[in-house]
């Protein structure tokens, strides 16, 4: 935020936090520490080569599901890799996983509080669409139980926050998102592992495993580490 205007002045820097709306809103907020002001800025985040309306980019390609499981569409341009499967608003709420690390041999907590564990490794990233309110976003997935996940950009319709893109579409559309991954992680990881996801809409909804991609193994309510898709990047090739 250039400050030039106020060259010689004394000012007074205040910040303020909005929920925008009242769904998941039991984290602690944000804090803020070590405010410095400097007189020059790095470059800005590139913006995202992709359209966030919630509806399907035409660039996307689906490596998985459909036909009665939830589709996994996938895009890679410019360093953003770009994720899109089914909007939620047919009773359930919707995720897409993601890690750029191999599965851990400790599961985590399935997100927003949900029923049953995912075998997602490092520290993984989702995106999410609530069937009651439209809300959705990109969350840091917790690693601990009763841990709230980090809320990295959310609300309503699109939404734009650093490296992060989402949006949300109306009922028929789809949950999309994309991410800067070279900003991210300092380069472009050389595989990810990815899953779309059904749970139940209530508190610790149990998770659909007739829906999920990939396809259950073993419909135990889990998402097990054979049951994620690996991608190799930048070609978006599914690795075996």
């Amino acid at each position: 935020m250039p400050l030039s205007d106020f060259a010689g002045k004394t000012v007074t820097l205040v910040f303020s936090f909005d929920t925008k709306d009242s769904s998941a809103n039991t984290g602690e907020g944000v804090y803020l520490d070590e405010i410095t002001v400097v007189t020059g800025c790095g470059p800005l985040p590139q913006k995202s080569p992709f359209v966030m309306d919630g509806k399907l980019d035409a660039g996307a390609t689906k490596l998985a599901g459909g036909g009665g499981t939830m589709p996994l569409y996938l895009a890679f341009a410019s360093d953003h890799l770009y994720l899109a499967s089914d909007d939620a608003g047919e009773g359930n709420d919707n995720f897409i996983l993601l890690s750029v690390t191999a599965p851990g041999s400790t599961p985590l907590p399935a997100p927003w509080a949900k029923g049953g564990t995912v075998a997602l490794g490092g520290k993984p990233l989702f995106l999410a669409d609530e069937n009651d309110s439209g809300h959705g976003g990109w969350y840091g997935l917790s690693a601990s139980a009763g841990t709230p996940d980090t809320v990295i950009v959310a609300g309503t319709g699109a939404k734009t926050s650093g490296y992060y893109a989402m949006a949300t579409g109306a009922n028929g559309g789809v949950l999309e998102g994309a991410l800067n991954l070279k900003e991210l992680y300092g380069t472009i990881p050389p595989l990810i592992y990815v899953a779309a996801v059904a749970y139940g809409n209530g508190n610790g909804g149990a998770l659909l495993p007739a829906v999920q991609t990939p396809a259950s193994k073993d419909g135990d309510g889990k998402v097990d580490a054979a049951e994620l898709l690996k991608v190799s990047l930048p070609g978006l090739t599914v690795v075996p």
